[in-house]
């Protein structure tokens, strides 16, 4: 089983919440995002996919009899949502920035 380095391990969930806060940045930007429903399907889709995650390496330590992968973690599950709802936050910031700059210039 590959390890993070020693100095890496005790902020482990911190890490978790950096990654899933990049991933929506970069999917949101890659697509640019300007509607809630597009930025709702990607929150959905990138949660999905921790919470499959973190299954899949409690079943692929099932499989074999050398462990390969970490155990499921709850916590990672709840800090992998810690980064997801605070990149939702500031994207739906500037959502409201924006659908405010479009109605006062319009008037």
């Amino acid at each position: 089983m590959i390890k993070l380095p020693v100095p890496l391990r005790k902020i482990d969930t911190e890490l978790h919440a950096l990654f899933f806060f990049s991933a929506a940045a970069f999917f949101n930007l890659m697509f640019c995002v300007k509607e809630i429903n597009n930025h709702l399907m990607i929150f959905g889709l990138l949660f999905t996919t921790s919470i499959l995650i973190e299954f899949a390496q409690e079943y692929s330590n099932s499989l074999v009899t050398k462990r390969i992968h970490g155990n499921f973690d709850p916590i990672d599950i709840k800090y992998n949502l810690f980064g997801l709802v605070i990149f939702s936050m500031l994207w739906f910031t500037y959502y409201i920035f924006l659908k405010f700059k479009k109605s006062y210039s319009s008037n």
